[in-house]
């Protein structure tokens, strides 16, 4: 039976991105909005650090020369180990718009679905940003871009659109950079919670964070529902696999929407929590070339 871990970590407001760095045993994420952090955990060691960010910080990646890159407001930033900010794009980014969730491909790209902040204007698009600091759009008319994952593969990419409780996959050509074929994976309409933040095991499943769902579900390739662990908080955000053997299932939460006795009756909410017992392993998460 899996067993749910909260770890001894601060309680965020909400948190997101989480991403494991392999290199350096440590798992980071942020805390996206009133006081921006990230955090830093090495459950090796069980030490914690939050470093204060200067704007939103709502999704991060690996660099591969150390280091992260991270979706900020206004743009992506190149950060370094004290958590020093470097601008390096801004792709046209309204007030209206925000960078929200974010994977690398295995060549060294880094890919974004951004969201409307309003949460009813389709401005929502979905971004590759290259080494050199280009950047193209590929896709748009997200209301709350989320869920990106690529395939073991990286044949295919999925994209989530919580608002419209849908998630789309794509024909993914990895030496050219491209996706194709736009179609629906997963629907949500007909159960408890939408799709927010995901990733992908190695058998190819992908595994994504319920909000308002109390729960994280694993979704084979064929689109089939092959597992569900429920939890005690109701606004899981984002999961993605870490620990050594890459087989503990991480999953940050927030109470940004929750009363005072919707925080009461749920202690965990807003805390990082760890899935142990799962019999599933992630991959290494790829990192940025720039």
């Amino acid at each position: 039976m899996p067993q749910i871990e909260i770890v001894d970590a601060k309680k965020d407001d909400h948190g997101e991105g989480p991403v494991w760095l392999d290199r350096e045993q440590a798992l980071v994420w942020a805390d996206v909005y009133d006081d921006p952090s990230i955090q830093r955990y090495e459950p090796a060691t069980g030490s914690y650090c939050s470093t204060p960010m200067p704007r939103i910080t709502s999704c991060l990646a690996p660099r591969r020369e150390g280091g992260l890159v991270a979706g900020m407001l206004g743009g992506f930033y190149l950060l370094d180990d004290s958590g020093d900010s470097t601008l390096l794009v801004n792709p046209d980014l309204s007030g209206q718009e925000l960078l929200n969730d974010c994977k690398c491909d295995p060549a060294g790209r880094f890919w974004c679905a951004t969201l409307s902040r309003d949460m009813k204007t389709p401005l929502g698009r979905l971004l590759r940003i290259d080494p050199d600091g280009s950047w193209r759009q590929f896709d748009g008319g997200y209301l709350t871009g989320n869920g990106m994952a690529f395939s073991p593969a990286a044949d295919r990419l999925y994209v989530a659109d919580t608002r419209s409780e849908t998630v789309w996959t794509f024909d993914f050509d990895l030496a050219a950079g491209t996706v194709h074929n736009k179609r629906v994976f997963l629907s949500t309409l007909d159960m408890l919670g939408r799709v927010d933040g995901a990733t992908v095991d190695s058998e190819g499943n992908y595994w994504c964070a319920l909000v308002d769902g109390w729960a994280v579900i694993a979704v084979d390739p064929s689109g089939k529902i092959v597992e569900r662990i429920e939890l005690p908080v109701q606004l899981p955000t984002m999961c993605t696999f870490g620990g050594r053997d890459l087989d503990v299932l991480y999953v940050t939460s927030s109470r940004r929407r929750l009363d005072e006795a919707q925080r009461a009756s749920q202690p965990a909410s807003g805390r990082l929590l760890a899935i142990h017992g799962l019999g599933a392993r992630g991959l290494p998460a790829a990192a940025f070339a720039g």
